[in-house]
């Protein structure tokens, strides 16, 4: 299962989460490894996204 976020805007004195991720379009999905840091930023809808998304997915549990 997969997180979804939509923040546009952030609690008093903090940013906002598409500003901490440099979020400029929609949909942006963000893979994020498990010690916190981005792997990849997939930016736009469509099956070439998806696809990609899902490769890198299973390439890093694999290398697990």
């Amino acid at each position: 299962s997969w997180a979804h976020v939509l923040a546009e805007h952030g609690e008093p004195n903090k940013a906002a989460i598409p500003a901490l991720y440099s979020v400029n379009a929609y949909p942006t999905k963000i893979l994020i490894n498990k010690d916190g840091r981005i792997v990849k930023k997939f930016v736009g809808s469509g099956q070439a996204n998806a696809d990609a998304l899902d490769n890198l997915v299973s390439q890093l549990l694999q290398a697990d």
